[in-house]
């Protein structure tokens, strides 16, 4: 178990948890601090419907995140607005609260309306207009300057330098969004007990087969390799995903520990290009709200475009209209590892061991060594990523500047001057 909690967080700060997996329980806690009633329908009311919707925070990421562990990445309508641009809306997320209101079910219409906050948060860091760029997260906070000049050069050399750089931007851009939540609510999360298992879920393949086929010229043309999502995967997300929220937790607290939580709002405050962090929180915050007391239809994205952020010039998200079987068919299928991690990851008696471990003791232990080895190979945006995270905490008096010329350095990169 051990051995698989490590060989996943190879992947310390994956995309598929956007906007950080700290960050969406902080807003979603922070949310019903500030609300102070019992949201739509009741259905907040309780305690236990509380600690549902926090956890069900990440909920949409956890779908997606099977596309690191099997060939599933045909899941992307539960997570991504319809169409994916900002102007889009929460379809999926929506569709499971009405689905939920019609039956009744009160688990169902809690983690449906977590559902729908996650996706509207989103918004911000993966698709807001920032610097004619698409979202916060993609625009280039960190390694600009190396990036290649020519943008339509696709030789394969300059496209695996840029695909480099947009991950290791795009990832530590959400670090240090997780590592200011968490400088703000240590103790909730110290205490938090992740709770992924949402009952039963019979909605949730016909909500799907819905979804894909009412809105099948929005999804074109990645729509044909869509598939309903079925239950069997929601059971995945309790029996797994629960360590690796715990994992992140953990790895957070680290950081929070090792640099105090004074030094991490010092190097975020004084790092330029993260300036406009405190808005996205703050815009992430009031789609959450409306959500909140009105879960269908209250996603409006006009309000929080303005004149000056309209147009798009560099997009992160082209793949989305690259009609290509190879985006939806890859994962861990070959070789003697992912058989033997395969067998934990879908053993229900080693999993629940390993959530019980998990709650009692931290995996930072297992982390830690995966990361230094991580950092010592060839560069990709993980290993870049990796080692700029080892540096953080190793560096006598870090600042962002350092941690950059530094990762740079490493890797060979060779900056342009402007």
């Amino acid at each position: 178990m051990n051995k698989r909690i490590a060989y996943f967080l190879l992947l310390p700060i994956a995309p598929f948890l956007g906007w950080g997996p700290i960050t969406h329980l902080y807003l979603h806690k922070k949310a019903i601090d500030e609300i102070g009633d019992i949201g739509p329908e009741g259905v907040l009311e309780r305690d236990e419907d509380k600690d549902l919707f926090i956890s069900a925070g990440n909920i949409a990421d956890l779908i997606k995140a099977n596309q690191l562990r099997y060939r599933e990445r045909f899941y992307e309508y539960t997570h991504n607005t319809i169409p994916t641009k900002f102007e889009g809306q929460p379809i999926f997320g929506e569709s499971l609260w009405r689905e939920n209101l019609k039956r009744g079910r009160r688990n169902g219409m809690t983690y449906s309306l977590g559902w729908i906050c996650h996706q509207v948060s989103d918004q911000f860091p993966h698709r807001y207009p920032t610097n004619g760029y698409e979202g916060f997260v993609n625009s280039r906070k960190f390694f600009g300057k190396y990036y290649p000049v020519d943008e339509d050069d696709y030789s394969l050399p300059v496209k695996n330098l840029r695909n480099d750089l947009i991950s290791v931007d795009h990832w530590l851009t959400e670090i240090f969004a997780d590592l200011l939540c968490i400088c703000e609510e240590p103790e909730f999360l110290r205490k938090l007990k992740v709770d992924l298992d949402f009952g039963d879920y019979p909605e949730i393949e016909e909500v799907s087969a819905k979804v894909i086929e009412e809105y099948h010229d929005l999804l074109y043309p990645a729509v044909k390799y869509f598939i309903p999502l079925k239950p069997q995967v929601m059971m995945r997300v309790y029996r797994y995903y629960h360590i690796l929220i715990r994992a992140f937790i953990d790895m957070y607290f680290h950081f929070y520990e090792t640099l105090g939580p004074d030094r991490i709002r010092r190097i975020v405050k004084e790092y330029e290009p993260l300036s406009e962090l405190p808005k996205m929180f703050d815009h992430s915050m009031s789609a959450i709200h409306k959500a909140i007391k009105q879960p269908v239809g209250s996603w409006t994205p006009g309000e929080y475009i303005g004149p000056d952020t309209q147009e798009i010039k560099y997009s992160v998200y082209s793949y989305e209209t690259y009609d290509g079987p190879e985006r939806y068919d890859f994962g861990f299928r070959r070789g003697v590892i992912p058989w033997f991690s395969g067998l934990f990851s879908n053993s229900r008696i080693l999993n629940e061991m390993g959530m019980k471990m998990s709650d009692r003791m931290s995996t930072w232990r297992f982390v830690k060594p995966v990361m230094e080895l991580a950092k010592r190979r060839k560069r990709s945006g993980t290993t870049m990523t990796a080692f700029f995270v080892c540096e953080l905490c190793t560096m006598e008096n870090p600042s962002m500047e350092k941690l950059i010329e530094r990762t740079a350095k490493r890797f060979n990169l060779t900056g342009r001057t402007e």
